[in-house]
């Protein structure tokens, strides 16, 4: 595979990552707006929470995975301890939003369905990077 066919895959790649990002930034407000106006302030807190941690995950996922990819050599063993430490600290902050901060379960829910919400509706719009290309 060419070097010029790896760049343009990867400029695929990054501009479908921006567009899920986008349509989930949209989602999350529109899924928080809805729980003020039918479930009140406290359901809202929990939408939002629900996804401010896929937000952060997302945001770890591609830190991992571009250090792993372009990190050199150690880069294998740094990325496992980076994921080790993400899942941590995502269990332990939705430990702590349950725990401490009185957030509901099914708005949460909900809140974390606005990703994978994203990454589908980015796909059926056609705009997104066939993985068949990149390989």
């Amino acid at each position: 595979m060419s070097e010029r066919h790896d760049d343009t895959a990867s400029e695929g790649h990054a501009a479908s990552l921006r567009r899920i990002e986008r349509t989930h930034a949209v989602l999350g407000g529109v899924w928080i707006a809805g729980a003020v106006l039918v479930s009140g302030p406290r359901a809202a807190f929990s939408v939002a929470a629900g996804w401010l941690v896929m937000s952060l995950s997302l945001w770890m996922w591609k830190r991992i995975t571009t250090r792993m990819l372009f990190g050199g050599p150690t880069a294998a063993g740094r990325a496992s301890l980076g994921m080790l430490g993400k899942m941590l600290a995502t269990f332990g902050g939705v430990f702590a939003l349950f725990r401490y901060l009185d957030t509901e379960a099914v708005p949460f829910v909900a809140g974390t369905l606005a990703l994978p919400v994203a990454c589908v509706a980015v796909v059926l719009r056609g705009h997104h990077e066939p993985l068949a290309h990149a390989v």
